[in-house]
């Protein structure tokens, strides 16, 4: 595969292994990695290393993983003309923002010309028409993030890839994992005792997405060599989030995490030939 200098500045160690591939035939190939981190501000960090969040709690943290389930490439076949009859400038009602392959839909989700076309004529929902490469991620333990990024472990390429035009990448986080200590910073605690032990392990419903661009072509299989570098920084403000005084039910607050975590989170790919 050619490495181009964006490889070199992402230095992404990429898993050589198996993954999924859904319909056409292989024109090109995909090499996949992802990193992930915990970034925090040095203004957060208390001269105890313990982080200060927005409702004044100090938490000394001994663990904060996320388990994630996949990691997806769209794309559509052919060479990404918009379908007969479809008109990205006018897209149906529920999708927006139409350029470079694929529309915004409602549900936040990125979808190819021919996906949206297929919904508008009814033949099919949006989001299972387009061939994808679909790598699974990290571990059942899920992965400890730190401020240092870190690999996750892929199920690896690399993998065929159809002749068509990217469209989006998507990631898949199904769970977070809280472990440390909790001390109330406000002169009348708000905590059972001056330190809370916090163990939590809950369930998360957070789908990332991020637009691709360019293309598997007609050429040489060696010029149809492609790296996917894909990047997923999570924020304090998934401890923002927690009143540690309360005895939030889990089911809520799995909600409202997954709801911080999916929009205060950044997920990027960088895409490489």
């Amino acid at each position: 595969m050619r490495r181009s200098a964006a490889d070199a500045l992402l230095a992404l160690v990429l898993a050589l292994a198996g993954c999924t591939f859904e319909d056409g035939n292989p024109w090109g190939e995909a090499e996949v990695g992802l990193r992930a981190s915990f970034e925090v501000p040095a203004s957060r960090v208390r001269p105890d290393g313990a982080l200060k969040t927005a409702r004044d709690y100090a938490v000394k943290l001994d663990a904060l993983k996320l388990t994630f389930s996949t990691l997806t490439i769209g794309m559509t076949e052919g060479e990404g003309d918009a379908p007969a009859g479809f008109d990205p400038a006018a897209p149906p009602e529920g999708f927006s923002l139409c350029h470079n392959g694929h529309c915004h839909g409602a549900d936040g989700k990125l979808y190819s010309y021919a996906e949206v076309a297929a919904a508008a004529a009814g033949g099919g929902s949006a989001g299972g028409a387009a061939p994808v490469v679909t790598v699974d991620v990290g571990t059942e333990d899920g992965v400890a993030l730190t401020g240092t990024p870190v690999d996750v472990p892929l199920a690896g390429c690399p993998c065929d890839l159809p002749r068509g035009t990217l469209t989006a990448a998507q990631l898949t986080v199904t769970r977070l994992q809280v472990r440390g200590s909790v001390t109330d910073l406000r002169p009348t605690s708000r905590l059972a005792s001056p330190v809370v032990e916090v163990d939590l392990d809950l369930p998360l419903d957070a789908v990332f997405s991020a637009p691709l661009e360019g293309g598997v072509t007609r050429g040489d299989f060696a010029d149809q060599q492609f790296g996917f570098a894909a990047t997923l920084v999570l924020t304090p403000k998934v401890l923002d989030a927690i009143d540690f005084s309360l005895s939030t039910p889990p089911a809520e607050l799995s909600q409202t995490l997954s709801e911080t975590v999916r929009t205060d989170s950044a997920f990027a790919i960088e895409v490489s030939r």
